[in-house]
This record gives structure tokens, C-alpha cells and sequence, in this order.
């Protein structure tokens, strides 16, 4: 496929290609982040949080806008900027995997990608810095302790949105490709005129 698609339906099968890649990281990292679980991780070991933040990034990626906003700015022919897999009850028909997956996107945007302030909160608190010999018996400063939250998902159920997701990336890249396949067949095609 040419690096800049010039039909609407090439763009889109492009953009369906990439996200059909990230579903396949994302699971790649989902499985590993199930391992690590069975061989005793937690959120706390860094590795697990690294496969976790990793899976979500790749999980939300097809869902968030990823080529400039204004058409007039983007190169020419460039991939649509995300996927429209709407209605999304389609894509995933279980209410409570919805519900996991708009928990996904929003926590990748307020968390994991990017520190939104209400999810980070940071208490004041009085530092007393090492004393000192003479009239200054110690130095009064104010420090930050800020929490770090971490994101808990239930890996399986994630892991069964990503594969029904690509699911339907493949189904509808293959009826894309289908399509695209055929007006360039037509392009082709000779121009038949009909003698009188």
C-alpha cells in the first residue's frame, strides 16, 4: 500500500491496518502481564506496571486521534485519524466489557499517557532539613508527597475486548481492500463502447 492513500476508503484501510497492529501489541502485552501475574506479580513490581501502561497505550491508540486534527494540515492522503468502530455495542456486545473499555481510554488519557491532577493527588507537608550548630538550630521548608495511582483492570476481559476489536478491524479491512480492489479493477478496465 502506497505510504499516502489517495482514496477515502484506502485512508481508512490504512488507519484499519495500524490499529489492527496496536490490538495485536496490546494483546502481546496483556499475555505477558498475565504471566507475570501467575508467576506472583503485582502492580508494584515495575515490570508489571510497565506491560500494564504498555497495554493500555497500545489498547487506546486506535480510539484517539492520531494525525493532525485539520485535514488542511495533514500530509496528503494521510490514514484517517482513528478507527470508527461505532456503534461500539456492536464491537463488543457484553455492557460490562463496554464499561471496561471506556474505562480503558479514559484512564489512558487522564493517567497513564498524560497526569491529569485530580488522579495524582499531592499533600503539603512541613520538611525539617538537617540541624545546624549556631543560632539556626534547623531550616523549616515545605515539601510535596504526592501519591501515584496505578490502574487495575481485569486482564481477561481486556484481553477479550483487544480480540474482538481486531476482530472486527480484520472484517472490515477485508471489506475495504475488497472494495478499494475493485474500483482499481475499474480504473483499468478498458472503456467498451456499444456499436450501434
Amino acid at each position: 500500500m502506497p505510504r499516502n492513500p489517495p482514496t477515502a476508503e484506502a485512508r481508512s484501510l490504512h488507519r484499519l491496518q495500524i490499529a489492527t497492529g496496536d490490538l495485536d501489541e496490546a494483546a502481546n502485552f496483556i499475555l505477558a502481564a498475565i504471566r507475570a501475574e501467575k508467576n506472583g506479580a503485582t502492580w508494584r513490581d515495575v515490570t508489571h506496571r510497565a506491560l500494564l501502561c504498555s497495554a493500555v497505550i497500545y489498547y487506546a491508540r486506535p480510539f484517539s486521534p492520531n494525525e493532525h486534527p485539520n485535514p488542511r494540515k495533514r500530509p496528503t492522503g494521510a490514514a484517517d485519524t482513528r478507527i470508527d468502530l461505532e456503534p461500539l455495542r456492536l464491537a463488543i456486545p457484553d455492557p460490562v466489557r463496554r464499561k471496561l473499555h471506556r474505562k480503558i481510554i479514559r484512564e489512558r488519557n487522564k493517567i497513564v499517557a498524560h497526569a491529569e491532577s485530580s488522579y495524582f493527588p499531592v499533600k503539603r507537608m512541613r520538611v525539617i532539613l538537617a540541624p545546624r550548630r549556631g543560632p539556626e538550630r534547623g531550616v523549616t521548608g515545605f515539601g510535596y508527597s504526592a501519591g501515584r495511582l496505578y490502574p487495575s483492570y481485569d486482564l481477561n476481559a481486556m484481553l477479550r475486548n483487544v480480540r474482538e476489536l481486531r476482530n472486527v478491524c480484520v472484517a472490515q479491512s477485508q471489506m475495504l481492500a475488497d472494495n478499494v480492489w475493485r474500483q482499481k479493477r475499474l480504473r483499468r478496465a478498458p472503456i467498451q463502447q456499444t456499436v450501434p
